[in-house]
């Protein structure tokens, strides 16, 4: 049965209840989670993040791959105006020299120029053009198609020996015309794809610049959010670890005195903490209740000694009683062979004495008495024997 002591009306009354009370209701908004749910939302916040790093790099990437696409499609036409552009001139050139100089080997350069006219609006066709480059493109395919009209018709013309016509038609008004008009539309597609190449140029750097702002950003963020979420999770964790170590050395060291832990997570280090409260409590008890019964054993012990003590005491006794009925045993001894003695005597008297009968008689009647009281002095000798033997035996066991 345990004993009250002082220390039960301090720490050790905490009981598990109240404990389980402060477990439930204590804490701050974290400390109410869960360790599962704990883990899990930091590292839940951390994974979103990396997938919004992720989607915003492969917008970004989708961005600059679009505005790439832009300039290089801006590049591509430009390209290729430049192939109708040089394409026109060689064939211009190299029809003027045929018309001059009369040599058919100047008209190999105008069928590459024309072959070079024919792949750049090839490569156009197959590009996406808006509609301002679309109107563009058919003003200089119009204008190439009469040009060249004009050329064969001076080429065959000076096949045939008309120089003269030739070089009119080549020359002419209505030929300058359709020169010059070819002129300004190439130059106006060649401004469009500047200003086009130049937009998308400008375009892919701003987006580069805003995907790189954006990953620093998201980056920062991320950096920031991880440095807070561990930060509230390691004081979560650490802090509750700390307090439990520092109990666990104070009970090491015997002292079962010291302060429950405060609770103040519901995960499981917080329950860890509540059954360590219990245990530190229970142990309280424990030691209580064998310092109680220590102290009423040491009780029983000391009462034992004073009955052995006791007991002792009666053992002399009783063996000084015993030595001294000894002697008396011996003595009724003596006693009795000297009544034999004088019996044997007696005997020898009343054979001298048997003439006189009444005399006899008389002696007779009275060894007969004496006999008789000798015999149960000696049945009550034996009687006290035995009781002095069971009385020793009962010493001899309670010695024992």
């Amino acid at each position: 049965m345990r004993r009250q002591g002082r220390g039960d009306s301090g720490l050790a009354c905490i009981s598990p209840q109240a404990s389980q009370v402060w477990f439930l209701e204590g804490g701050n908004s974290v400390n109410k989670f869960s360790l599962k749910v704990k883990l899990g939302f930091g590292f839940g916040s951390l994974l979103m993040l990396v997938v919004l790093m992720g989607y915003l790099s492969y917008s970004s990437a989708n961005g600059v791959a679009r505005v790439t696409r832009q300039v290089d499609d801006a590049v591509a036409m430009k390209d290729a105006s430049m192939d109708i552009s040089q394409g026109v001139w060689k064939g211009l050139a190299s029809t003027r020299a045929f018309l001059l100089s009369g040599n058919q080997s100047y008209l190999h350069d105008y069928q590459e120029g024309n072959h070079e006219v024919e792949v750049g609006f090839d490569r156009l066709s197959k590009m996406e053009l808006d509609d301002a480059e679309t109107k563009m493109n058919l003003a200089i395919k119009k204008s190439v198609d009469g040009l060249r009209d004009k050329q064969d018709k001076a080429i065959e013309l000076r096949k045939n020996g008309d120089e003269r016509q030739a070089v009119q038609t080549l020359f002419g008004t209505e030929a300058l015309e359709i020169h010059e008009g070819l002129r300004a539309a190439l130059r106006q597609f060649d401004e469009k794809q500047d200003q086009d190449l130049q937009d998308s140029s400008n375009n892919q750097r701003a987006q580069g610049t805003r995907s790189e702002w954006m990953a620093l950003s998201v980056a920062g963020v991320g950096v920031v959010l991880g440095l807070v979420l561990a930060i509230l999770l390691a004081g979560s964790i650490t802090g509750a670890i700390s307090k439990m170590v520092a109990m666990i050395q104070t009970i090491a060291a015997n002292n079962l005195t010291v302060a429950d832990m405060e609770i103040t997570t519901r995960d499981a280090i917080g329950e860890a903490g509540i059954a360590l409260n219990q245990m530190k409590n229970n142990l309280h008890g424990v030691i209580e209740s064998i310092s109680g019964t220590a102290v009423q054993v040491a009780g029983a012990s000391e009462e034992l000694s004073s009955t052995s003590q006791q007991i002792t005491a009666n053992s002399e006794e009783t063996s000084a009683q015993a030595k001294v009925v000894s002697e008396a045993t011996a003595q009724v001894s003596q006693n009795l062979q000297t009544v034999a003695t004088g019996a044997e005597e007696m005997g020898a008297s009343i054979k001298e004495i048997a003439k006189n009968a009444t005399e006899a008689a008389k002696i007779a009647a009275s060894a007969v008495k004496v006999a008789e009281t000798t015999t149960a002095t000696v049945s009550k000798l034996g009687e006290s024997s035995t009781e002095i033997g069971l009385v020793i035996k009962v010493i001899t066991s309670i010695a024992q």
